[in-house]
């Protein structure tokens, strides 16, 4: 999968945020996936909003492949279904990737809860061969019972700037027992910080 380089500083765009009818404007300034600092009135969305840029900016944070799960103990199933074999990690979340064709098919997790799966159903391609999901879907049950929690439809965009490719937008698309909401981030006049200051894609 695709991540930043090492020396990447992160990024500052406008941002336009929009919760079915209601949507709200401002400016975004990303340090680090810990490290995000908003401008503009969001109010009650601002924990949604910054969970999700975080989510698309940590997951593709720089981190060598030693520090993630190749430092943990892993173990390959034999069986395997149209979606590929399974990859089993020892990480305290019972963590669970399905590989098909050298990709990442499905990703299956527990955390608290609820167990979630992620479903990876189309990719972008980097020019050396990397990936960038585009559209996915994350299903939630809950552990006891296993129980139909929600569903969120993703579809994201990226921006290519100077090599790096950042947030552009995100939509996503949640059923659950209360119906359906939709949501969406779309980002403008991105630019790099870092050695990357003063350039600007719009």
């Amino acid at each position: 999968m695709y991540r930043y380089p090492p020396d990447f500083g992160g990024f500052s765009a406008g941002v336009h945020y929009a919760w079915d009818q209601e949507s709200w404007g401002g400016s975004v300034r990303v340090e680090s996936p810990s490290s995000i600092r908003y401008e503009g009135g969001i109010s009650g969305c601002d924990e949604h909003f910054r969970w999700e840029l975080a989510s698309m900016v940590g997951h593709h944070w720089h981190l060598p492949y030693e520090e993630a799960e190749g430092g943990m103990p892993l173990s390959l199933e034999r069986r395997e279904n149209p979606l590929g074999r399974v990859v089993n990690v020892e990480d305290g979340l019972d963590s669970k990737y399905r590989i098909q064709g050298g990709q990442v098919c499905q990703i299956e997790r527990r955390f608290k809860d609820l167990r979630f799966s992620i479903n990876i159903q189309q990719r972008d391609f980097t020019e050396d061969g990397r990936t960038l999901p585009i559209h996915f879907s994350v299903v939630y049950w809950s552990v006891d019972g296993g129980r139909l929690v929600r569903t969120d439809i993703y579809r994201d965009g990226y921006k290519k700037i100077e090599g790096i490719y950042i947030p552009l937008s995100r939509r996503i698309i949640t059923a659950d027992d209360s119906g359906s909401t939709t949501r969406q981030i779309l980002f403008r006049d991105h630019r790099l910080l870092g050695e990357g200051a003063g350039r600007k894609a719009g």
